[in-house]
């Protein structure tokens, strides 16, 4: 996955700013527990390539994709954070139930993002059988990047760590 960084802004100095970081969390579902392992592995293994210590990488369960935005908001509330990321997994039934958690989720997790204005990525994939979300495991890292890239715009604007 090719890193995107804001302005121009080297690998090198990411990962110097990456250092920085109080708190990075994780916040996922325990539906499909394959899945969220691999989605959390690829999350994680992004945030060693720009450095960040595991120590400050914290890992929250919830039950599922629904409880996600209360899950990522008793976080951001309980201990200041840099930024989270949010992690599910959403399989097609035949019920709409599918098409009401995937927008609670979804509209929830940006709703927290706004209002606590902390960045939010969003790592929970929304599929028709199990083989595509094991095909989308890089989504968890790209969810990681996106939280990061706001992240360090706050940072660079003086709003950050």
């Amino acid at each position: 996955m090719k890193s995107r960084l804001p302005n121009g802004l080297s690998l090198s100095a990411a990962q110097d700013r990456a250092r920085r970081l109080s708190r990075v969390v994780i916040v996922r579902t325990l539906w499909y527990p394959e899945i969220l392992a691999g989605l959390e592995t690829s999350a994680r293994e992004y945030l060693g390539t720009l450095g960040v210590p595991a120590h400050k990488i914290q890992t929250v369960e919830v039950p599922g994709s629904f409880e996600l935005p209360l899950g990522v908001q008793q976080e951001i509330e309980r201990e200041p954070t840099d930024f989270v990321i949010s992690l599910g997994c959403i399989v097609r039934g035949g019920t709409p139930h599918f098409d009401y958690v995937s927008r609670a989720a979804v509209d929830g997790l940006m709703k927290v993002s706004l209002e606590k204005r902390i960045p939010v990525g969003l790592g929970v994939l929304t599929v028709d059988d199990l083989a595509q979300a094991q095909a989308r495991l890089e989504k968890g890292a790209e969810a990681a990047q996106a939280a990061f890239f706001l992240w360090l715009q706050s940072y660079q604007a003086g709003r950050g760590a």
